[in-house]
């Protein structure tokens, strides 16, 4: 694997994008998480795929591609193995959105 960027690049083009193109997390998330989905369905057949979640932004990521296939009509199981008290609040609400798509 190649990577393109490091973690610490992705963290500044996150914070360029929010700061100064105005464009929230939780928009961020939800692009993230429909690339994932897109390139999860040319590759796999997801009739019921695990999800596995922590508590940073990464988790949200994860929370958003479990409630994309929820609507896609999968059965995703999501594992929620993050603390709960240190979750971001992109996360947080992300998972709140995932748990009322059921």
């Amino acid at each position: 694997m190649k990577y393109v960027l490091t973690a610490a690049q992705m963290q500044r083009a996150d914070k360029e994008t929010i700061d100064g193109y105005k464009v929230p997390a939780l928009v961020l998330m939800e692009r993230a998480a429909l690339a994932c989905v897109q390139c999860l369905e040319q590759r796999f057949s997801l009739r019921a795929p695990l999800v596995v979640c922590g508590h940073g932004n990464n988790g949200g990521d994860g929370f958003a591609i479990a409630r994309i296939l929820k609507e896609r009509g999968c059965a995703p199981t999501v594992w929620f193995v993050g603390a709960e008290e240190r979750s971001t609040q992109e996360t947080k609400r992300q998972r709140e959105m995932a748990e009322a798509y059921g």
